[in-house]
């Protein structure tokens, strides 16, 4: 299997050595690992705090690449935070840097992180909750150049009663956003980071990733969503398990852009 959401002490919010993230894959018994760091401009905290040098980046993760040549395959991918006011930097980003992977990611609302949860502050839990569905689906539909949507539904994270909310009210808006990454022909990725903050399930949860499935979406990447180590792999076998409940038969890696799959 392939960990296509590792961050790694590229990103801020990461301290994890590149070493001890390779050598927990290859003990994990992966295929493969995409480190997907964060970018994200404009960032809550300061516009430079979530952004790295892809000219450092792409060297590092090169030799890397070398050094694990026939042991573990390495992909280099990006975490892109998305706002509707950072198209540009992000098309430019983009552009002049051959990422194997873009994994587009909604953190921030209004401007804010939110890990930061003013959100839950600043709304009520429903409109809180429809607002962030509403923002991701205006930036699927404002901008194309990415391969997964990260962790949908991550609204639940950090709000215990979000936690509990029932998602199935919002079914209508989250079925838009999903037929329009397959009308796109973009995927959804399955990120066991949800596992971590006691969900009880992947983020987006089970009952969404089926409904994607229903609606003929195939492209799924597995993300532990890692900023350890020891993290990597997390809960590969039990979400595989999951997976094939639902139908699926493949999941999907990607290089230079291009999805490619394997066998689950």
């Amino acid at each position: 299997m392939y960990d296509y959401h590792v961050h790694s002490c590229f990103s801020t919010d990461s301290d994890a050595s590149l070493d001890s993230i390779f050598e927990n894959a290859i003990n994990n018994g992966l295929k493969g690992i995409c480190l997907t760091d964060h970018i994200d401009y404009q960032h809550s905290m300061d516009s430079n705090d979530f952004t790295f040098n892809p000219t450092e980046y792409f060297k590092v993760l090169k030799d890397y690449k070398n050094k694990y040549k026939n042991i573990l395959d390495i992909y280099i991918g990006v975490e892109l935070g998305i706002q509707d006011t950072v198209y540009k930097e992000c098309h430019e980003l983009l552009n002049n840097n051959d990422f194997d992977f873009v994994l587009m990611s909604q953190h921030m609302i209004d401007g804010v992180d939110l890990y930061d949860r003013e959100i839950y502050k600043k709304y009520s839990l429903e409109d809180a909750i429809l607002k962030y569905y509403k923002t991701v689906l205006r930036n699927i539909s404002g901008f194309n150049n990415y391969n997964c949507l990260g962790h949908l539904d991550l609204i639940r994270r950090y709000d215990e009663d979000a936690k509990e909310y029932n998602m199935h009210q919002f079914k209508d808006i989250i079925e838009e956003i999903l037929r329009k990454i397959i009308e796109n022909e973009k995927g959804i990725e399955i990120n066991a980071g949800g596992y971590r903050y006691n969900l009880n399930a992947a983020n987006p949860d089970w009952w969404i990733v089926e409904m994607y499935y229903e609606l003929g979406g195939r492209i799924i990447t597995l993300g532990s969503d890692a900023h350890k180590a020891e993290g990597v792999g997390t809960k590969f076998a039990f979400i595989k398990k999951e997976l094939k409940k639902i139908g699926f038969t493949k999941a999907t890696y990607f290089e230079k852009r291009k999805p490619k799959f394997y066998n689950l």
